[in-house]
């Protein structure tokens, strides 16, 4: 019952957004650009595909979330997965507020990303059989095959 109680709201909520919110933004985009406001209709339009973005990542985070299945792997996806409405809000707000704001969202931004790019360095080494699978396997190769040319040596 709750699975499908679960699917039926995120499908309302979906069709909601798209068929609701998305037209109403692109309305206000459009008559803003016939009165010569160019900066609102441009974030309105942006808002729109704003709400599509939201909508279709948060679908794919939330089925992650319920198909909870692999948790030491899907814990590092649902992480580079927020990537996409996060770029998503900042690339939007960053069109409204400029100047002294616009450094702290992008500050926040760029923490996100490293935190995703060491997200994703963890969820490769656990594709590949964990931490200490991996520091065996290392320890097996040669040395030699993590020597440098020339030009990276002392």
């Amino acid at each position: 019952l709750m699975k499908k109680l679960g699917n039926l709201f995120a499908l309302s909520s979906s069709f909601i957004f798209l068929l609701v919110v998305f037209p109403l933004l692109l309305h206000s985009a459009i008559s803003d650009a016939k009165k010569g406001r160019t900066d609102f209709a441009a974030f309105y339009s942006a808002a729109s595909f704003v709400v599509i973005t939201l909508v279709l990542s948060f679908r794919e985070i939330f089925r992650h979330l319920y198909n909870w299945y692999a948790p030491d792997v899907q814990k590092f996806v649902v992480r580079i997965l927020f990537m996409v409405p996060l770029y998503s809000v900042q690339s939007w707000l960053s069109l409204r507020f400029h100047g002294p704001a616009r450094v702290y969202i992008d500050t926040l931004r760029d923490l996100y990303e490293a935190f995703v790019i060491q997200s994703f360095v963890y969820y490769l080494i656990e594709l590949l059989g964990g931490e200490d699978r991996m520091a065996e396997l290392l320890g097996k190769k040669e040395a030699s095959l993590g020597g440098h040319g020339w030009f990276m040596s002392k």
